[in-house]
């Protein structure tokens, strides 16, 4: 391709910055983003006015094109105005076209309205799912859903044009799908555009012009026409031009294939790891489901084999990992065999991204508890809860359900695992050791909104049938209800009553005693509140609970442990309390 910026005559260093974008070619890297269609206007009637009209064709060669015989860059549409058709089947044979080449955005306009879409070929082709945006941005996106890709293509869907445009509209396109369309058609990717703005009166410019208050120039292959005039004390320039910006020759990927995995001797390809026989265990930083995790696109929630726990991101039936297990607090294990087994590359490269270091991984503790594991042992907890209170609830006639005081069903669990409980999966998310203070007030959050679901009604009702009357309990909140409901059973277990003796012999203090082994669920709330008024008490709560704040140094997450550890131990009390008197 012809180097179009040098041989244009004005130089770049006095040209605007759109319109050397107009002329440079596009480069070959993967992450760039490609303007394919463009129809902007700035301060259209004043002095920093600037216009550009641009639409991209597809050009069998890279041969200059002439600009003259494309009426399409005027227009910046595929197709000006509608045919005028006075006869049926008058355009039996209709087929749009930029001059007889394909483009890559449809578009249509009549000097008043303007339609754009991403040309059918286009999509079909690269196998494109569109999704919309309305309200005021009125986008289309094209999204690659088999990986999945988002955001391959996208751009404004209409315009107006009233003295003024109602809105400015571009479409861009991954260079990696754009440059693979080419490739597949064997096509260049041509600008075909109009430019104008009004720049200052210099002699770079006005020497072309030969003492000439208007000239046209044109080369003789004719791939541009410049017109430059005299205007408002400036010189306004316009350029009609074709220029092949983009050539059929793909991106260079990375590649999965030839990695030198740590602890494994030579390179790695998708050949060698299906051979593989003995298992050859890679071990990632947990950090690697981050990105599964924080996308409803995949599945990650994790499941339980055995004693193991497995966390293997999934998309849609489309491809998965497999076999990936949980190893200590912060790792997991994968065989190198399920690594390579049918993804998308980039996938694989992701879980090298993360891989660690065989001298790292024997430095860690493989036995140390994960956020998955204490997730399990808070969800068995409630579980135990709604058992162990319905059951009491019970001896009064109180029909409740361990369902409906746990928020959590046993049978679906054991049934269906985490599936059908997704605040379970989520607050079982990577929980890193350096995280932020804002994701350690988060996730206490979480835990916190997980037991809440425990009914307050139910809470008073156990309190009234150990004697205390209604009005004295219609005002507690939730802990201070469990706090109560912990001092009437420890009470009772001292003094080694059975159920029949619950409700007689109600002391005022139960209500108002405060009670150590809950004291986790009354700090966690003051780190929900924290995290809900940003107060800045975060260090002050965990100093209260006994924590040594100076590990919060290196981040939060021995913190949400020490937390997650306090509150699950609160329900184990509890519980205890409730199935001593219920074995009496």
């Amino acid at each position: 391709m012809i180097n179009y910026l040098n041989e244009f005559p004005i130089a770049a260093e006095f040209l605007p910055q759109r319109l050397i974008n107009l002329l440079e070619p596009v480069g070959t890297d993967i992450d760039l983003r490609v303007e394919v269609t463009t129809r902007f206007e700035v301060d259209p009637y004043g002095p920093n006015r600037e216009h550009v009209f641009m639409i991209m064709a597809l050009s069998p060669t890279d041969e200059p094109g002439d600009i003259s015989k494309f009426d399409e860059a005027g227009h910046g549409v595929v197709y000006f105005s509608q045919p005028d058709v006075k006869d049926a089947g008058g355009i039996k044979e209709f087929n749009p076209s930029v001059s007889g080449l394909d483009y890559v955005v449809a578009s249509q306009g009549n000097s008043s309205f303007y339609g754009y879409h991403l040309a059918e070929k286009v999509w079909i082709a690269l196998g494109l799912t569109p999704r919309v945006l309305g309200g005021e941005q009125q986008k289309l996106i094209y999204d690659d859903l088999s990986l999945p890709a988002f955001g391959v293509a996208e751009g404004e869907v209409s315009t107006e044009y009233h003295y003024t445009s109602k809105r400015n509209v571009s479409w861009s396109m991954s260079n990696e799908y754009l440059r693979r369309y080419l490739w597949m058609r064997g096509t260049y990717g041509t600008r075909l555009f109009y430019y104008q703005k009004l720049l200052p009166d210099q002699p770079p410019i006005r020497d072309l012009m030969n003492g000439e208050a208007h000239v046209i120039l044109r080369p003789a292959d004719g791939w541009y026409d410049l017109d430059v005039r005299e205007h408002n004390g400036g010189l306004l320039i316009q350029v009609w031009a074709i220029v092949h910006a983009v050539a059929p020759e793909l991106c260079i990927a990375p590649s999965a294939e030839g990695l030198n995995w740590p602890g494994v001797e030579g390179a790695m390809t998708s050949a060698r790891a299906n051979a593989l026989t003995a298992t050859t265990p890679v071990y990632l930083d947990d950090r690697f489901l981050e990105r599964y995790e924080q996308s409803g696109f995949f599945d990650t929630v994790p499941a339980k084999s055995g004693q193991a726990w497995f966390c293997s991101p999934s998309y849609l039936g489309q491809w998965s990992f497999t076999d990936c297990t949980r190893v200590g607090r912060n790792m997991v294990r994968v065989p190198m065999r399920e690594l390579y087994k049918p993804k998308p590359e980039r996938e694989i490269l992701h879980a090298f991204a993360h891989v660690l270091a065989p001298a790292k991984v024997e430095a860690i503790d493989r036995d140390e508890e994960h956020i998955v594991s204490k997730t399990a042992r808070f969800a068995e907890q409630m579980l135990r809860f709604g058992d162990v209170f319905s059951a009491i609830g019970a001896q009064f006639g109180d029909e409740l359900g361990p369902d409906q005081i746990a928020g959590l069903s046993r049978a679906e669990i054991n049934a269906n695992g985490w599936l059908n409980f997704p605040e379970l999966a989520k607050l079982a998310q990577v929980a890193p050791l350096d995280m932020t203070e804002q994701a350690f007030l988060s996730r206490c959050k979480d835990i916190h909104e997980l037991w809440q679901r425990i009914p307050n009604a139910f809470l008073r009702r156990l309190l009234i049938y150990a004697g205390h009357a209604r009005i004295t309990v219609k005002d507690l909140g939730s802990i201070k209800l469990l706090q109560a409901l912990s001092n009437v059973l420890e009470r009772l277990n001292r003094d080694g009553e059975s159920l029949d003796a619950f409700g007689a012999g109600a002391d005022p203090e139960d209500l108002t005693s405060p009670n150590d082994s809950l004291s986790f669920l009354f700090i966690n709330n003051d780190l929900r509140i924290a995290d809900a008024h940003n107060a800045g008490e975060t260090l002050n709560n965990l100093e209260r609970s006994g924590f040594d704040i100076a590990a919060v140094n290196q981040g939060y997450g021995k913190a949400l442990d020490y937390m997650f550890d306090g509150i699950i131990a609160a329900f184990v009390h509890l519980n205890r309390q409730a199935e001593e008197i219920l074995q009496r």
